[in-house]
């Protein structure tokens, strides 16, 4: 009697010790390759894996303001990942079983997806950390830099039907991204003496005095101080690039200038010593648009001498660069805005 008491209390312990919200450990991951698609529109991004079968995926969503699917070098660190905390509404590593396989862009990349897929089981995170992180790779031309992106989950607790699983790490899986080159840099607009006449040069370099921009065109209607009868804010000035007269180079040096040097460089093309050249890029067609703003007039109190003042604007569109490799193509940028005085 005694004995089936103890069975019997033995029973009861096992099951109610399975009971709604316990953590068990079970295997959700598996090997598969890794892929991707995004909603731009939204900002919305699922990275995902099927299993060969086809019947089971596992896939991280997520929204993002700052995420790139196809980023430029400038939006990649490969000294930090990019991180995104799951939770139970948008950020979201679920894992799926299908009665049947699916199609990997049909179900994860429409805004519909396909009906008559049936979920057999279901796990989603109620918490976790997705890493995202870059490792970059030997480069193949001079317009892209190539990286291995890696996805993995850390930490996260996956919740079903009287179930919730703990993973302390996944690893979601890797592919190789292609990242264009970016001219899109701080820095100020400088400009070299009109020699020739109506013959510009402007540059601008980044704060590490390793990377700049260099226009190179004839315009008889610009003037690097303008008289105010020859601007308008309707009517900007457009300049558009060829292979001739108006060029626009993208350059990186292996080396930094110093200060001292750009000036001489950029204006007079004496290169120092110490700095190298290690790319070089051109623009094979766009446009600089040169507009002019908030144009005033100020009257000095003491002097009554009047000050015309205005914003200047230096947008680059539909500029392709090229080099090795696929062109890089910007539709539009701003290179930089500034103040000026008008004669």
């Amino acid at each position: 009697m005694m004995n089936k008491f103890y069975l019997y209390a033995l029973v009861f312990f096992f099951f109610s010790g399975c009971s709604e919200g316990d953590i068990i450990e079970t295997e959700v991951n598996f090997e598969a390759s890794l892929e991707n698609c995004a909603n731009l529109t939204d900002q919305a991004y699922v990275f995902y894996k099927i299993e060969d079968t086809g019947n089971k995926s596992l896939s991280v969503s997520f929204t993002s303001t700052t995420f790139e699917i196809s980023p430029n070098v400038d939006d990649i660190s490969t000294d930090e990942s990019t991180t995104v905390t799951l939770n139970s509404t948008d950020n979201l590593l679920i894992f799926r079983e299908y009665e049947s396989a699916i199609s990997g862009p049909d179900y994860f990349c429409n805004s519909v997806p396909p009906s008559g897929i049936s979920i057999i089981d279901e796990l989603i995170s109620t918490e976790g950390t997705v890493n995202i992180s870059y490792e970059a790779l030997e480069a193949t031309s001079n317009t892209q830099e190539r990286y291995t992106r890696t996805v993995t989950v850390e930490n996260a607790t996956l919740q079903g039907d009287d179930i919730a699983i703990r993973k302390e790490y996944i690893l979601l899986g890797s592919d190789t991204i292609e990242a264009d080159i970016s001219i899109d840099f701080t820095g100020d607009i400088q400009s070299c003496t009109e020699d020739p006449i109506d013959t510009f040069t402007l540059y601008k370099i980044n704060s590490d005095l390793d990377r700049a921009i260099t226009i190179n065109f004839t315009n008889n209607i610009f003037d690097i101080l303008p008289l105010a009868d020859d601007i308008s804010e309707d009517d900007p000035i457009t300049i558009s690039f060829d292979e001739a007269d108006n060029l626009l180079t993208y350059t990186e040096f292996d080396t930094s200038f110093e200060t001292e040097q750009t000036e001489d460089y950029f204006c007079n093309g004496s290169l120092p010593s110490s700095v190298t050249i290690s790319k070089e890029l051109t623009a094979s067609s766009g446009i600089l648009e040169i507009s002019y703003t908030d144009l005033e007039t100020e009257e000095d109190e003491e002097t009554g001498e009047t000050t015309q003042t205005s914003v200047r604007t230096y947008t680059v569109k539909d500029l392709i660069i090229e080099g090795t490799g696929t062109p890089v193509v910007i539709e539009s940028l701003v290179l930089d805005t500034e103040q000026i005085t008008i004669e």
